[in-house]
């Protein structure tokens, strides 16, 4: 067995590696900058601080996983790759008409978004396939190479094609046959097909997810290769891993050629909210506003000193005494409060506040922006936020933890024992894990259900999955599957996921099979109609295999009210208060901590505030608790 398993997060600020070591059971936390211009170079630079700071013979990872925001930030930043689209005739518009809604109901000045691929660059093909899979007009293989010889003429630049043809999720023969056609009219080109992406009804989710996958796929592709030589130039044996985004990984060859299952790498590895990097800006009404994250393209916060003049919300942290600038990274990087005060004073200045009031401002509208997103989550899933404890990791998460939960009406805070690398760490913990769909459109009623069809349709979806987990399951365990349906009231618009017992689907099974959807979607929505007609529209495998686990490492006791390293003023709720600064490596189990109080470690910071308490238990973990 290899000695060391290594986790890697790759960021748009920085990249995290966990080294567990399985003889000593150490587990090392490592930061290091992220280089936007070749996110490799980071994990060459790491690879290199493990080997020659911490003395770890990189030939013995036998275990390398990491999550990567490359494909996400390429979507962002649409920087993607150059593309045509081939459609059914009749539907070009269809990446322009989208959903006709919008986007974000909170915001009624808001637009859509523009689409990847432009109408110019979009072209229609003669087909058509009906609901059903069958063929209502034939593939006119000369409309496909007009198509593909427009959009490919000078001029276009083109880089790549993607074909999303009318009812393909039901038969993909179409567009098999289309994609043998472009690629001998124009040989070398990518040509990507949606039933090999997303084969699902919708025909505008099926296309849009078709032209992300193939939007990012080169600059994921090069990335990886990158990745891969920047391990075997220092040695390390490791098949490397990327975490999916549905929690899950897969082994790079994998991801080659499932680029859009990427998209979530590295959030997937954990939970995210409002970062670091988040720029603050005045809208037109003179209200204060908190962007989204640095994605590595910008110079990231002003106290870095990397030539940032927008003051960001760890601007505001520094200014609001929350973050030590000469103790950042555990002192390896030192941050310029000047640089940080004089973006938040030019901040303040747009609002006539003071500078303390300003940076406050920036961190409440950042908790507000996270509460907005909380609240339509516990809202689409019905759930009560009291019975629930918020997960605060990353090197912001900690800092605001405590004021979001209290925002959001959640009673407790779970800071990690390193927080700031917990999602390195939780790419090691994840199972190889991959998703199997077909559309199949069948009525459900008690007395009849078409259950050989449908245990025959589960048995071709586990089998495809068995032979995904013998190409690319090296080093896994078992596998294990769950089944379920994509179930909906006959007449409605949109499922709800139902699991599935296979022993259901025998005779008399359509009475198991509805009730279950019943129960499902009043839990769902607080109501049933056991009256009304149902139907199953997509039937899901997902295969799960393990791997092996970091195990969790108890603490010896400490003191209960440790004394603290320093205090310090900070502003908190309005006004300044003074708060003692604690060492999280003094923290021993059983540590209580009453607000306001600065917990400091390498990879992040945590701020319990007033009213709050702080205790560790036995693994190290921090829990915040309100008092009262």
């Amino acid at each position: 067995m290899a000695r060391h398993w290594l986790g890697i997060d790759i960021g748009g600020t920085f990249t995290d590696f966990a080294l567990f070591d399985t003889q000593t059971g150490e587990l090392l936390g490592l930061k290091v900058p992220s280089t936007p211009h070749e996110f490799a170079e980071a994990v060459r630079v790491g690879l290199a601080r493990l080997a020659d700071e911490h003395g770890v013979d990189l030939r013995e990872i036998g275990t390398v996983v990491h999550g990567t925001t490359i494909a996400v930030n390429t979507l962002i930043q649409r920087t993607g790759a150059r593309l045509g689209l081939l459609v059914t005739d009749g539907f070009r518009d269809v990446l322009e008409l989208q959903r006709l809604r919008l986007t974000n109901p909170f915001d009624l000045h808001g637009s859509r978004p523009l689409p990847l691929i432009p109408r110019a660059r979009v072209a229609e093909v003669r087909e058509r396939l009906r609901a059903d899979g069958r063929v209502d007009t034939p593939l006119d293989e000369s409309s496909v190479r007009e198509a593909v010889r427009q959009l490919t003429r000078a001029g276009q630049g083109v880089e790549g094609l993607v074909i999303s043809l009318l009812h393909a999720y039901r038969s993909p023969a179409h567009e098999r046959q289309a994609r043998a056609v472009a690629e001998a009219t124009n040989p070398g080109l990518p040509v990507t097909a949606s039933s090999d992406v997303w084969p699902q009804a919708r025909d505008y989710e099926r296309i849009t997810l078709s032209v992300v996958d193939a939007y990012v796929q080169p600059k994921v592709r090069r990335y990886l290769e990158g990745f891969e030589q920047a391990l075997a130039a220092r040695g390390a044996p490791a098949m490397p891993h990327v975490t999916k985004s549905n929690g899950g990984i897969m082994p790079v060859a994998a991801a080659r050629s499932q680029t859009a299952a990427t998209l979530l790498s590295g959030p997937a590895s954990g939970v995210i909210g409002a970062g670091g990097g988040s720029v603050a800006w005045v809208d037109d009404v003179g209200l204060p506003k908190v962007g989204p994250q640095s994605t590595g393209a910008e110079p990231g916060p002003a106290c870095y000193g990397r030539g940032g003049k927008d003051a960001t919300l760890t601007d505001a942290f520094v200014v609001s005494g929350f973050l030590d600038p000469e103790r950042f990274l555990g002192g390896r990087m030192r941050l310029d409060r000047s640089l940080a005060e004089a973006a938040i004073a030019r901040f303040a200045g747009r609002l006539a506040m003071t500078p303390d009031e300003a940076a406050e401002s920036i961190v409440r509208v950042a908790v507000s922006n996270m509460y907005a997103e909380f609240t339509k989550i516990l809202s689409r899933a019905a759930v009560d936020p009291r019975d629930f404890a918020l997960v605060a990791f990353g090197g912001a998460g900690p800092v605001v933890g405590a004021l979001v939960a209290r925002e959001v009406g959640i009673s407790a805070v779970f800071v990690p024992r390193s927080p700031g690398t917990l999602c390195a760490l939780g790419a090691l913990s994840a199972d190889i894990v991959n998703d199997a769909v077909r559309t199949v459109h069948t009525r459900v009623e008690s007395a009849l259900l078409e259950a050989a069809a449908l245990r025959r349709q589960y048995d071709a979806l586990r089998a495809e999955l068995g032979e995904w987990l013998e190409r690319f399951g090296d080093g896994a365990g078992a596998a294990a599957f769950r089944h379920a349906a994509d179930m909906r009231y006959v007449g409605q618009s949109y499922e709800i996921d139902v699991p599935v017992e296979l022993d259901w689907l025998a005779p008399g099974g359509g009475a198991v099979l509805l009730a279950a959807f019943h129960r499902a979607h009043e839990r769902a929505f607080g109501h049933a109609d056991r009256e009304a007609p149902a139907e199953v529209v997509n039937l899901r495998v997902q295969l799960r295999a393990e791997r092996p686990r970091v195990p969790l490492v108890e603490l010896p006791a400490g003191a209960t009210t440790p004394a603290p390293r320093a205090r310090r003023r900070i502003w908190l709720d309005g006004r300044p208060t003074e708060a003692r600064v604690f060492d999280r490596v003094a923290l021993g189990r059983g540590a209580r901590l009453e607000g306001p109080a600065i917990v400091e470690q390498p990879d992040t910071t945590v701020l319990v505030p007033g009213g709050h308490v702080g205790e560790v238990d036995r693994f190290g973990n921090l829990m915040i608790r309100r008092e009262g």
